[in-house]
């Protein structure tokens, strides 16, 4: 799906700058792109497609189909494709979207495995498990956050820009190979819960009246109550799209606005309590060192060194 669309000349317009293809081991290819399209994308069902795997760096995307499923895809989460047996619909999320794809051809599933296993210089598992969970999924599912998700896409900054192609192959073949011997890394539910336009753009809204306003007090009720959706609505469907229960990521916003404002300003401990929500500097510093192993005091001087 992935790869017909990037190598199709009319969506050159969509990208920021070309895609850039290697092919760095035979049979496999590798596509670093970035996506500056905003409107939604429609595509055929389809079978005996490459098999994709999309590593997602930043922004984000929905794939809808019929009859009101949805798969979601955030960063840091791999987007696992075979044959797509449904047309359906992708709609861009927090453009620009960024991403590295990696695609093997083949006539079957057993073709297209073999030529990862290749790389790892093991027996062939039987690719049944990996059949049977895509085909429960549709053909179509992500790889959330997990300690191997945390890993690979940590491992992308340690490895210099020419072998980044064949990391991700290498990371690609590690992932599948756990899949067929049965490591759970899918989750159980074939695809999130349907959402409708209305109900994602209030948790749009809700979203960024938050990152506007780190410095108030921002309950659940109280974002309920302003943007009339109820706090159940509010909970499932910001998790859905950002991929975190509202209060972890309202904490990670704040901590983040927090770390920089350390770095780059003479505001002292309170100051940055106060413009990051707490009502304390002493609430504010045990959060903050639950997150960085460290006091804000000791985080501003490493930041300055």
């Amino acid at each position: 799906m992935f790869t017909q669309w990037l190598k199709h000349p009319a969506h050159t317009d969509m990208l920021s700058g070309q895609p850039q293809w290697s092919a760095p081991v035979p049979g496999i290819q590798v596509c670093a792109f970035r996506c500056r399209a905003t409107c939604p994308l429609s595509f055929p069902a389809h079978t005996g497609q490459p098999l994709e795997l999309l590593f997602c760096t930043a922004g984000g995307l929905n794939l809808d189909w019929s009859p009101g499923r949805r798969i979601s895809l955030r960063p840091q989460q791999v987007l696992l494709l075979t044959d797509v047996s449904f047309p359906c619909t992708l709609q861009w999320l927090f453009p620009p979207f960024q991403g590295i794809l990696v695609t093997a051809a083949g006539d079957g599933i057993q073709e297209r495995l073999s030529r990862f296993y290749t790389l790892l210089g093991t027996p062939q598992p039987s690719p049944h498990q990996l059949q049977t969970l895509i085909q429960h999924c549709c053909g179509c599912a992500v790889v959330r956050e997990t300690p191997w998700v945390t890993a690979a896409f940590s491992g992308m900054a340690q490895v210099p820009p020419q072998e980044l192609s064949r990391y991700c192959v290498l990371k690609a073949a590690e992932l599948l190979y756990l899949l067929c011997c049965g490591s759970p890394l899918l989750p159980a539910q074939a695809s999130s819960r349907y959402y409708d336009h209305h109900q994602t753009e209030t948790v749009r809204q809700v979203h960024d009246y938050m990152l506007s306003h780190l410095n108030e007090n921002l309950t659940i009720a109280y974002l309920s109550q302003k943007f009339h959706i109820s706090s159940t609505m509010l909970k499932s469907c910001f998790r859905s799209q950002y991929g975190k229960p509202i209060h972890a990521y309202l904490l990670q916003a704040r901590m983040l606005r927090a770390a920089k404002l350390l770095a780059s300003s003479t505001l002292s401990v309170s100051q940055i309590a106060a413009a990051v929500g707490y009502d304390s500097a002493s609430q504010f510093s045990a959060s903050f060192r639950r997150v960085y192993q460290c006091s804000p005091s000791q985080y501003r001087k490493a930041a300055a060194q």
